[in-house]
């Protein structure tokens, strides 16, 4: 599914960067969206694909790949997460075009729903692949979501 444009004009709570104003996180999930709120407003470019920058961004929080817990793994033809287990911060590897061969594939860091029950979500998405554009803001549907990985304090420094 393609992204839709997300609404803009959230008000802002200090330490929580717009859209997320209303999104209930702390510790490592909070740096995270700090570090992608940033990098989107700063218009930062990542030479590489979606999965470089989301893990950019995970580094620049203080989340290098040993400091990474992978909270669900499936395959990209399921079984997928169920979506409860999805937290602010969380890097989602979802597939986004199931009708190609191979089907589709896009990293995202979830930010918070946009409906639930639909599966959408507010996330940061990165086009990559050579496109010299920035990071934004998108709603995606995520109900095929084949890993979760999450930034974790508990995890060796």
């Amino acid at each position: 599914t393609a992204p839709r444009a997300a609404a803009a004009g959230a008000p802002k709570q200090p330490g929580l960067p717009p859209p997320w104003s209303s999104v209930p996180v702390a510790g490592p999930g909070e740096r995270v969206l700090g570090v992608a709120e940033r990098m989107v407003s700063e218009r930062t470019i990542v030479r590489g694909s979606c999965y470089g920058y989301v893990s950019a961004v995970f580094a620049e929080a203080g989340y290098p790949p040993r400091r990474r817990e992978r909270v669900f793994a499936g395959s990209t033809r399921g079984p997928y997460a169920d979506l409860s287990v999805i937290v602010p911060g969380d890097w989602l590897a979802i597939v986004n075009h199931p009708e190609r061969d191979p089907v589709g594939t896009h990293s995202v860091i979830f930010v918070r729903w946009q409906d639930r029950a639909r599966g959408e979500a507010v996330v940061v998405s990165y086009v990559g692949g050579g496109d010299e554009r920035p990071g934004d803001i998108a709603v995606y549907d995520v109900t095929r979501t084949y890993r979760v990985t999450r930034a974790s304090d508990s995890a060796p420094p």
